[in-house]
């Protein structure tokens, strides 16, 4: 068969209507939006009895030719069913519904990768745009993850920034841009590994990598850039594993990330304005940080600093003394920027104290 042709179905209650004959593979497919054509390669067929097919409003089938097929309908006259030539069938409407009811609607798209790079060396000082100053990653879907993990071989502090520059594709004008500030990790094996995620805010993207805040260390990064349907309100930026030594810091607070909470044990810390530094994971929105003192009167602050001279908002509290082994807490906002919590002893001896910290979801 080299065309396509529609021939109106019968009742069952007359002669059911040959439709595809031996020796030939067509498609057939039910015209209506409503009626249900039953098929039988028995001539004289009961709908309902043995070998008989039901073919649903706006579905196809394909014949094999091995047998003569007739079709009918339980009632309804003047329905078209059109057989074409052809070997592949594609499902209904109601099939597709009844999948849908089963499993659930799919995501839109998973997530596409724009960019993908591993063990990119950045110069101490040095400062990249990608994929370049010319060009723009583009960015149809409505959230975006970034991916990156970073490492460093020198023994002081280097710190990294990553800046997302939004561009409107039609206007070229930057919409948008949020900097994100990290520390890097001192082992390669164990890099700080890091996400920023958010709603898409324009059709193309620029990263701007930033290592210009070190003139001495160089940084090793990879990174991955995504684009993706699913549905973020805000922006948002943290730790994923820092397992590592951080270089320029001795104390680095143990992070539990799917239970969202930092613990930083208990420590003693020097007299008379003595202070223990810890450095946090990266965090970004709200969080509460409660601190609990050991022994004695005690006269205790915390502060704390995010990286790139920039100050978290606003988290400096302080325990009055005559305070032993109370607990206080205070709900803070942290920053896109990874922090340190300072924590002070003013009293006139040394004393042990802690802290711990509880991530909003």
């Amino acid at each position: 068969m080299n065309t396509t042709q529609t021939i109106t179905v019968s009742s069952i209650s007359t002669q059911p209507s040959l439709v595809a004959s031996k020796n030939e593979s067509v498609i057939l497919y039910n015209t209506s939006t409503i009626a249900t054509i039953y098929l039988s390669n028995d001539v004289s067929f009961n709908i309902g009895g043995p070998n008989v097919v039901s073919l649903r409003p706006l579905a196809q089938i394909v014949t094999d030719g091995t047998h003569n097929w007739y079709a009918a309908t339980s009632g309804l006259v003047g329905i078209g069913l059109q057989v074409m030539p052809g070997s592949t069938a594609t499902a209904s409407p109601a099939d597709i519904a009844t999948a849908i009811a089963l499993s659930g609607l799919p995501l839109i798209s998973d997530s596409t990768e724009v960019y993908n790079a591993t063990a990119v060396t950045a110069a101490a000082g040095s400062s990249y745009i990608l994929p370049s100053a010319s060009t723009y990653f583009s960015m149809p879907f409505i959230g975006y993850e970034i991916w990156c993990s970073i490492y460093t071989n020198a023994a002081t502090a280097s710190v990294f920034e990553i800046e997302l520059d939004w561009y409107d594709p039609s206007s070229g004008v930057l919409v948008d841009l949020t900097r994100t500030w990290v520390y890097a990790s001192g082992q390669s094996s164990l890099p700080h590994q890091f996400r920023i995620k958010g709603p898409t805010k324009a059709g193309e993207l620029q990263v701007r990598i930033n290592n210009a805040w070190s003139s001495t260390n160089a940084v090793i990064y990879s990174l991955v850039v995504l684009n993706n349907s699913r549905v973020y309100a805000v922006d948002s930026a943290v730790t994923v594993s820092a397992l590592g030594t951080f270089p320029g810091f001795t104390n680095v607070a143990t992070a539990d990330a799917p239970s969202r909470v930092v613990y930083m044990p208990g420590t003693s810390i020097a007299a008379s304005g003595g202070t223990l530094t810890w450095l946090l994971p990266l965090f970004t929105g709200l969080f509460t940080i409660a601190s609990l003192t050991g022994s004695g009167t005690t006269d205790e602050g915390i502060t704390c600093t995010a990286v790139a001279d920039q100050t978290a908002a606003p988290i400096y509290v302080q325990l009055a003394s005559n305070a032993l082994g109370k607990i206080y807490q205070q709900d803070c906002i942290a920053p896109f920027a990874q922090s340190n919590l300072i924590i002070t002893n003013n009293n006139a001896s040394a004393r042990t104290i802690g802290a711990g910290i509880a991530m909003a979801a």
